[in-house]
């Protein structure tokens, strides 16, 4: 499979939300909880943390405790590990129980059109198996991956926030370009969204799903559905924050938006806004080769 095969397999997962048969959904959710006991995970978190900026060693309390006045942490994820679910709770509780209040947490994988469901979840108004579904209309990965950090909010009554453009749009944007997109299209995005892909954005997209091959019209346009992905989360986030601008916001979202060039950057470009990025340490992004124009902190898993 050539990389650009790669890179359509992972972006039609996100943008197909599958309708699975209950007894598939119940078989891999059995699965993944056998994996969590044997594991342990879902009693400790992975770690510890590797701080960039000057190459030491952090438990996630003291990562947390030296980035605490950011108003915005990004915790990016590989959507199918478990440790990565772990972690990104650790820091939602980390934040919470130092009396951060008020606390939001944001969602790349619910669209902006669910938020009166991730309302009425957080308000005690929908029953699990209702939110199950509403998840399983969202997004493709199994509910137990997630399910202690929605229970966690709900418990909290920490507000949850949906990020993500309609997928029918993004898919429409990967396949043929943001040109394509029509006035009627357009009014699902927020007002005055651009696609700006810019030589470096092309080579960060490289670095990230592994492209070696030459630039064509497929790899132009899986850069403008991923630019426009972060553009629309980002200001998603600075509506919610110029809304909200006393609240934290812990961000939830696949590695490759929640490293600085993606969604940090395009907040960046529009506020200055105090970020902290904490990414999972892998092949592609390690010890040897982080920078802190990538993230800020690394989870130095056992797992990955």
């Amino acid at each position: 499979m050539n990389p650009f095969q790669n890179m359509t397999c992972i972006l039609r997962r996100s943008l197909h939300p599958p309708i699975f048969p209950r007894r598939l959904v119940l078989v891999a959710a059995l699965g993944l909880a056998a994996f969590f006991l044997l594991t342990g995970c879902a009693q400790e978190a992975g770690g510890p943390l590797f701080k960039v900026s000057d190459a030491s060693y952090k438990s996630i309390t003291d990562a947390v405790f030296e980035t605490i006045s950011s108003r915005v942490f990004f915790v990016g994820e590989h959507h199918d590990n478990p440790h990565h679910h772990v972690n990104q709770l650790e820091v939602i509780r980390e934040i919470h129980e130092k009396g951060e209040k008020p606390l939001a947490i944001g969602l790349e994988m619910f669209e902006t059109g669910y938020q009166a469901h991730l309302d009425q979840w957080v308000a005690g108004k929908l029953a699990v198996e209702e939110f199950v579904k509403i998840y399983y209309e969202n997004w493709d990965q199994a509910w137990i991956l997630y399910r202690d950090i929605f229970l966690y909010a709900r418990e909290h009554q920490i507000p949850l926030l949906g990020l993500n453009v309609p997928r029918k749009v993004v898919r429409k944007v990967a396949q043929k370009g943001f040109s394509s997109l029509t006035p009627a299209d357009m009014q699902e995005l927020p007002q005055g969204v651009t696609c700006d892909v810019t030589p470096p954005y092309e080579n960060f997209i490289k670095r990230v799903f592994g492209w070696h091959g030459k630039k064509n019209g497929s790899f132009t346009n899986f850069c403008e559905a991923q630019v426009l992905w972060d553009t629309v989360m980002a200001i998603n986030l600075l509506k919610f924050h110029d809304q909200n601008p006393d609240t934290k916001l812990v961000v939830l979202a696949g590695d490759g938006h929640a490293w600085k060039p993606g969604i940090p950057r395009q907040i960046s470009l529009r506020k200055d806004l105090p970020m902290a990025v904490f990414l999972p340490e892998t092949a592609k992004l390690h010890r040897k080769n982080v920078a802190q124009t990538d993230t800020d902190y690394l989870w130095l898993l056992t797992f990955m």
